[in-house]
């Protein structure tokens, strides 16, 4: 990717990627006046701006290309984002989803056992005895008493079974 956009290119750019803001008449173009409605009509920084997105090739003048093509139907400036300009957005748009704030320490936050010390003297007696009819199974490296000791805990505490299998069970 290229070098990051300053902010006000950027501004720029995403107001010409705005669907159904103050688009030109057909609906599919950015007219040039509502870009100089929102930042400052004759503004030079502004035409600095769209030079600076057309030369790296984030948008492309509308009216320029139709009137390479005799199509003389628009009479006012107007700019459509490239498919590069799409991208530049999609790689820098902040991912606005309920997920975006998780990290390894919230992950399980509605579980009971969000502290992660999950200590087995504190667990319901049958989870207490199948925990200890597992070690006694591993002890005697027994795989089918492995299975149902740690499937009854799995069914009964998630959070258990992941806390033995990851060794983080305290006594």
């Amino acid at each position: 990717m290229s070098d990051p956009l300053p902010e006000y290119e950027e501004a720029v750019l995403r107001m010409i990627n705005e669907p159904n803001r103050g688009t030109d008449q057909t609906g599919r173009f950015r007219a040039k006046s509502d870009l100089e409605d929102e930042f400052g009509k004759g503004s030079h920084r502004l035409g600095a701006a769209i030079a600076l997105l057309k030369k790296r090739g984030y948008v492309k003048d509308i009216k320029a290309i139709l009137a390479s093509i005799g199509d003389t139907s628009i009479d006012y400036e107007a700019y459509q984002l490239t498919a590069l300009g799409k991208n530049y957005i999609a790689n820098t748009a902040a991912s606005l989803t309920s997920f975006n704030n998780i990290t390894n320490s919230n992950i399980a936050h509605q579980s009971q056992n969000v502290s992660q010390n999950i200590k087995i003297a504190d667990q319901p007696k049958d989870i207490q005895e199948k925990y200890k009819e597992l070690q006694e199974a591993v002890a005697k490296k027994d795989s089918s008493a492995m299975k149902k000791a740690f499937g009854y805990i799995t069914d009964r505490s998630v959070d258990v079974a992941i806390a033995i299998a990851t060794g983080a069970l305290l006594q």
